[in-house]
């Protein structure tokens, strides 16, 4: 990718994280409004969601360079990898963070575990090791509020991790 091209995309990316944090920010001020919100059921008019990043990338709006998807999962390489091996798994169903989940959500999340490990598999990981991090709010360094996995090989991982 152009280096141009990059810093628009990431211009773009960082403007749909503020607005997503804002969005974040009402609902803990109105928690009755609900954050779950299926992606794939994106209106072309406007809609709250479509201000979150992985809900744009799961819709096709924004690209990415997918390794992974089924009727539930959307996986592809991050755009600021930390790992030679650096996946985001997200789910097609908007939830902002783990806090938001429900108990129907359960296996939504297994599936996610479960797919982190098949795709370290894949690529040549799975012996040698791989990490997969939830992070759940700003202070733990969740900047998209969307629940995603990372998915972390290919090098040395330090602990404690940041």
């Amino acid at each position: 990718m152009a280096i141009a091209a990059r810093s628009s995309l990431l211009q773009h990316v960082q403007h749909l994280q503020h607005l997503q944090h804002l969005q974040h920010v009402q609902h803990l001020q109105h928690p009755s409004a609900p954050l779950s919100t299926d992606c794939r059921q994106i209106s072309p008019v406007y809609n709250p969601v479509m201000s979150c990043l992985f809900c744009r990338i799961v819709a096709g709006e924004i690209p990415s360079s997918k390794v992974y998807e089924d009727d539930r999962l959307f996986a592809f390489t991050d755009i600021n990898p930390q790992a030679p091996m650096h996946v985001l798994i997200v789910p097609k169903v908007h939830v902002a963070t783990l806090n938001d989940l429900t108990a129907g959500e359960d296996g939504l999340v297994g599936q996610m575990v479960r797919r982190a490990a098949a795709l370290a598999a894949e690529r040549g990981f799975a012996q040698s090791g791989f990490r997969t991090v939830f992070n759940c709010n700003a202070a733990a360094g969740q900047t998209v509020f969307h629940v995603h996995l990372h998915v972390l090989a290919g090098r040395t991982l330090a602990w404690p991790p940041g």
